[in-house]
């Protein structure tokens, strides 16, 4: 079994060729060998799960060695990826250069590595319905928040915080803040304070904190943890904590609502960090090669306890390799910090992330996006449907929508699908029958022929909905 780096050296008519120090030649199971600079060379070998080989180079070139690819899908590759770093150039991204020649056909694994994101990104939710949900979570926790002079706070050696009548439980991320806005009187405390007996560090505390003068105050937040209430925030008496998370993610909601964008979001309560990323993606239908974009959208984060500003950035990531290397790539598009009247911040969040997706509108086109449009706007193959269930099941009947397993069993798993994420639009139509294609419980055989048919089906909708 070959070792991952050859002790022998490619040679040329049969001569030993003088190895380079700085470039390496990956060789892939499937494909054709590359020079590489050392670390992408070991990049993308690990990229690929350490499969092929890497051989020491012969020379060190300037750039990578590229082969030249002129089949017609190449032609229509690279044609497609004119089009798209044209945008993405406007827009001001850059990318890395690709390590093969663009229009290069991925090999196999990097296909299969495709298959697997894109269909990772359609079992995502709409953006929307994530971002909905993460603001419900947040609200539940029912914040709320008082004002009082850092010197009345006591902690008891239970590691509450108290001032004077009942205690609360005091989370590790508002004791920090504490300690750090009683500087004047404990200053560079917090080590010593982490490693003290409770019943001294609660005595530390209470001597120290009374010597504070009255006009230091704090805003303490608290919320509701599985029914108790508990400080989670400590900022300064000016601190702005009008404008939470769940309030920023509603705008998200509301200005990528319909634009059939799928994502995340992230919330962490220990630290109140929510981060949020939404997408369009290249669908599984396209023949992907070396330097297409494969994905674009707009990513965003916040955090509740002075410890991160809000923050917006356009994204895209591009295909550097055969084997699926890719790049990302952020583009800042608004960056405020929590302070001064925020008033407008949910406002203009909402304003820049709307105006994502006309940037990226030549994606959506390219791929066949179904945006924002009402199933009952439309005609369908000649029909118009007063909605999605209705369409659903005419088309099966017509024999558009056909898996295999019969008209009644088709119907039943297309509403079931449906249900699992309803709306009113041609995107939701196509997602019940993506949907389906991954949930029931068919043969391999249904299951793909309804996948096939839902990615045929999207270039009807979105020129139905033109």
């Amino acid at each position: 079994m070959p070792t991952p780096l050859d002790a022998t050296p490619p040679t040329s008519n049969g001569a030993p060729m003088t190895e380079s120090p700085s470039h390496l030649v990956y060789v892939p199971l499937d494909g054709a060998p590359v020079t590489l600079p050392f670390l992408d060379a070991m990049r993308a070998y690990a990229d690929a799960g350490f499969t092929g080989r890497i051989v020491a180079a012969s020379v060190a070139p300037v750039a990578p060695v590229v082969q030249t690819v002129t089949d017609a899908g190449a032609v229509a590759a690279q044609a497609r990826n004119a089009r798209q770093i044209a945008v993405t150039d406007a827009l001001g991204f850059a990318f890395p250069a690709p390590f093969f020649a663009v229009g290069t056909p991925l090999v196999k694994s990097g296909k299969s590595k495709f298959r697997a994101l894109a269909t990772d990104h359609a079992s995502k939710p709409a953006i929307e319905e994530a971002a909905r949900d993460a603001a419900a979570a947040i609200a539940a926790e029912k914040r709320t928040n008082f004002t009082v002079a850092l010197r009345d706070l006591k902690i008891t050696p239970e590691g509450q915080i108290t001032r004077g009548k009942g205690a609360i439980p005091l989370e590790p991320l508002a004791w920090e803040a504490l300690v750090s806005m009683a500087a004047p009187v404990l200053p560079s405390a917090k080590a010593l304070l982490r490693v003290l007996d409770p019943d001294l560090r609660a005595d530390l505390w209470n001597r120290q904190a009374s010597k504070l003068p009255e006009n230091i105050q704090t805003q303490v937040g608290v919320r509701s943890v599985g029914g108790s209430w508990q400080a989670f925030r400590a900022v300064s008496g000016t601190y702005p904590t009008t404008v939470q998370a769940d309030r920023v993610l509603l705008g998200v909601a509301e200005a990528l609502a319909g634009e059939g964008m799928r994502g995340s979001v992230v919330y962490d309560p220990a630290s109140t960090r929510v981060r949020w990323e939404a997408a369009w993606m290249a669908p599984q239908e396209i023949d992907p090669r070396v330097g297409d974009i494969l994905r674009v959208g707009v990513a965003g984060s916040t955090a509740d306890a002075a410890n991160g500003g809000f923050r917006v950035s356009m994204a895209a990531t591009r295909i550097l390799c055969v084997n699926l290397t890719i790049a990302d790539a952020y583009l800042a598009a608004y960056r405020r910090a929590h302070r001064g009247n925020l008033d407008g911040v949910v406002t203009e969040i909402a304003a820049t992330i709307k105006a994502v997706p006309e940037a990226f509108a030549a994606f959506a086109a390219d791929w066949k996006i179904t945006r924002a449009t009402d199933v009952s706007k439309v005609a369908l193959f000649g029909t118009t449907y007063k909605d999605v269930p209705s369409a659903l099941a005419a088309l099966v009947e017509k024999g558009e929508i056909d898996a295999g397993v019969g008209r009644d069993a088709t119907v039943e798993a297309l509403l079931n699908a449906y249900k699992a994420e309803e709306g009113d639009t041609l995107a939701d139509l196509l997602n019940a029958v993506t949907r389906a294609a991954h949930e029931a419980e068919w043969s391999e055989f249904s299951r793909a022929a309804l996948e096939h048919r839902a990615g045929e089906l999207m270039p009807v909708f979105a020129r139905a909905a033109a």
